[in-house]
């Protein structure tokens, strides 16, 4: 049943010019046509407003500028920075393996990768690697990291499979932004575990979680048939805990929406 007809039905027609009109906005037809997919993430995380017409482009720049775009935006660069502390202190000590899964378009490790060498940072001692569920989005990592000469290995696997992971070296950081929004405790603790038994020794997971903004929760249930499960700071942890990691730091972003996690085995 087409969202249009799904309104209709349970008696709010009266949003269905609403609908339309946010499909003018890139942020929001990503939304609503790929369920939030991984180009929807990247548009936030890039925060440069698209559309369709004038109209389009003015609602784009204001949804990526609702605190729950700018919430969500500080995940992508709590990954980034902690891929880059970690890089940065293990820049002696041999290869680095660094994977992120599901990785989506991975801007963090290219952006990363820009800022080394824009700073003649030392990182050709750091092998990357992308998980993705979606093929297409594996072909385009693939062919970014060939023209930007990055040593990335990237595949299309489930990611809460143990066997996913047992071709590849265990890693010294694991990058995961956006998967347990969509997964219940339980499956959380099942990945996290999974991703446990896949890091080195001191190795660390990098993920987050987030408390609902009201419009955007509105907006995104009613209009993109998102439904995500919300968590503070204090069920996050307690989820790791449960997975066996005994060393877990967690911040608040600065809007107050995120919960950004470091945990070490």
């Amino acid at each position: 049943m087409s969202i249009p007809a799904r309104l209709r039905q349970e008696g709010k027609a009266y949003l269905i010019p609403l609908y339309h009109l946010l499909r003018t906005s890139h942020l929001a037809r990503e939304a609503i046509e790929a369920s939030g997919s991984h180009e929807f993430a990247d548009h936030v995380y890039g925060n440069q407003p698209s559309g369709r017409w004038g109209i389009g482009y003015l609602l784009d720049a204001l949804f990526l500028n609702l605190p729950s775009a700018r919430s969500f935006r500080n995940r992508y660069y709590h990954a980034q920075r902690s891929i880059e502390t970690l890089v940065r202190s293990r820049s002696a000590n041999g290869p680095l393996h660094i994977l992120a899964a599901p990785s989506g378009l991975a801007r963090e490790f290219f952006v990363s990768v820009g800022r080394f060498r824009s700073a003649t940072q030392a990182h050709e001692h750091v092998r990357w690697y992308a998980l993705d569920g979606n093929p297409e989005v594996v072909t385009w990592l693939q062919a970014r990291a060939s023209r930007e000469r990055i040593p990335l290995t990237a595949w299309s696997a489930d990611a809460l499979e143990p066997s996913t992971y047992q071709d590849h070296p265990k890693f010294h950081a694991v990058v995961s932004l956006g998967l347990t929004e969509f997964l219940n405790d339980e499956d959380v603790v099942r990945f996290f575990r999974v991703i446990r038994n896949r890091l080195e020794p001191g190795g660390q997971l990098i993920t987050s979680s987030m408390l609902p903004h009201p419009l955007s929760d509105f907006l995104m249930r009613e209009l993109a048939e998102l439904h995500t499960h919300y968590r503070d700071a204090g069920t996050l942890e307690d989820l790791a805990k449960q997975a066996g990691y005994e060393q877990i730091q967690i911040e608040q972003d600065s809007i107050g929406l995120q919960s950004l996690m470091k945990a070490n085995v």
